[in-house]
């Protein structure tokens, strides 16, 4: 590689973790109250997944108003995923018809039947500032490997860190 591409090759990563970094900052922002991964029962592009994870935001979002997602997808192996940072009403976790799990379960089922989705496997815990990634900082950053795919979905309540 030329001089003059290794200073381009120098300045787009610089960039991208600088991307990476604001996308971090601005998911700090934010309350979230569960942490989802989807996966795909197939091949798809990125294109495909990224129409499949907006449509299941606004759907969701249409159904249970107060709703917000950060969503962000990538490749750690051969398949796209998709992370997801959610911020659901609270008026849901006391929801008689939909009991929320108790704090040590599953959560995967509920969130499942909450959120619908039909294209793949959902995992989801609780979100958790105090537990490691990827609730952390570097959690928001590993989302936003690739910037370009991030989407944000209404907005979630601010964050407001207890004082002790």
């Amino acid at each position: 590689m030329s001089e003059i591409g290794q200073e381009q090759e120098a300045e787009r990563r610089r960039q991208l973790t600088a991307a990476r970094e604001a996308i971090a900052i601005d998911s700090d922002a934010y309350y979230w109250n569960l942490y989802v991964r989807l996966s795909f029962n197939w091949d798809v592009d990125e294109i495909t997944a990224s129409k499949h994870v907006s449509d299941l935001a606004r759907s969701v979002r249409a159904r249970i108003p107060g709703t917000a997602f950060k969503t962000g997808l990538h490749k750690d192996r051969s398949q796209i995923h998709a992370h997801l940072r959610v911020y659901l009403p609270k008026r849901l976790f006391s929801d008689p018809t939909l009991p929320a799990p108790a704090k040590d379960s599953d959560w995967s089922p509920w969130v499942q039947a909450i959120l619908q989705w039909r294209h793949g496997d959902l995992w989801a815990e609780p979100f958790s500032r105090h537990k490691a990634r990827p609730h952390t900082h570097d959690g928001a950053k590993y989302d936003a490997k690739s910037p370009e795919t991030v989407m944000a979905f209404g907005t979630a309540p601010l964050y407001h860190p207890k004082r002790h």
